[in-house]
């Protein structure tokens, strides 16, 4: 019900003018896909934004037993991500 009155334009519309309202000057929408998902796109496009484009990815040289369970996490992820 809630994608045939397009219930999550209004959401995102209401958590970008909460975010204004408590003082931020830029909100981020997330990445873009114009092929894989059009209407996102489209939304995303017409907000009237710019695109940003980080240089990352960056990770943050973790140590020890943190370090091991990122790269096990990570490992298991990329192993399930095909079934997904």
């Amino acid at each position: 019900e809630g994608r045939k009155v397009n219930a999550a334009y209004i959401l995102q519309w209401k958590a970008i003018e909460t975010a204004k309202n408590i003082g931020c000057h830029w909100y981020d929408l997330g990445g873009i896909d114009p092929e894989k998902n059009p209407g996102v796109y489209r939304f995303k496009n017409r907000m009237g934004g710019k695109i940003f484009s980080p240089n990352g990815p960056y990770e943050l040289g973790l140590k020890g037993t943190r370090m091991l369970m990122t790269n096990v996490g990570e490992k298991l992820f990329n192993f399930i991500k095909p079934y997904m």
